[in-house]
């Protein structure tokens, strides 16, 4: 919607399981989607890759793409940390135990929690992990390995640390494995 508002073009790269509605509603606002296989994050038909490889190949003849990079991208993290973090603050009056989500980017994460533990160091923030991902182990351990099985869940679950995650990290008490189904 922002792209058309200001008369840009868009073009989104994303992973063919999405539910349809998404890439629907983008084309509808006049963006072209590039709807992925399923892939590892090493494979170059992954999402991830494929829009980094389009926005390269479109500078490099003279375009003027530019990819947002939402998994390496602080400005993600920076929303969070200041737009959701204080809206959460605001909302409860202050009254927060404990602030759990699940992470993809890890920008959720990462800023709610920096921005939770900035009022108080007695919240707690924990990342609700889902089966195929690895920050479970990583927040546990400080290694990546995956949750036997594989999420049914849109835009969570990785096996790398992001920009987003590693910036918040230190805010993060905790990790928990959970369910999709």
């Amino acid at each position: 919607m922002m792209a058309a508002s200001r008369g840009y073009g868009a073009c989104f790269a994303m992973p063919r399981i999405l539910a349809p509605e998404k890439p629907d509603v983008m084309r509808l606002y006049g963006a072209t989607t590039l709807l992925q296989p399923p892939a590892g994050y090493d494979d170059p038909e992954h999402y991830f890759n494929k829009a980094r490889r389009v926005v390269e190949e479109d500078v490099a003849t003279g375009g003027s793409s530019v990819w947002t990079n939402q998994f390496e991208n602080l400005a993600n993290f920076r929303a969070h940390y200041d737009g959701t973090g204080p809206e959460i603050w605001k909302q409860t009056r202050g009254r927060v135990a404990a602030f759990v989500a699940a992470a993809g980017t890890g920008g959720t994460v990462g800023g709610v929690s920096a921005f939770l533990k900035s009022q108080s160091k007695t919240v707690k923030c924990i990342v609700a992990d889902c089966a195929g991902s690895g920050y479970h182990d990583y927040v546990s351990t400080g290694k990546f390995n995956p949750l036997p099985g594989g999420t049914i869940t849109e835009g969570i679950g990785i096996m790398r640390l992001t920009e987003n995650f590693a910036n918040g990290r230190h805010c993060v008490d905790g990790a928990v494995a959970v369910s999709d189904s």
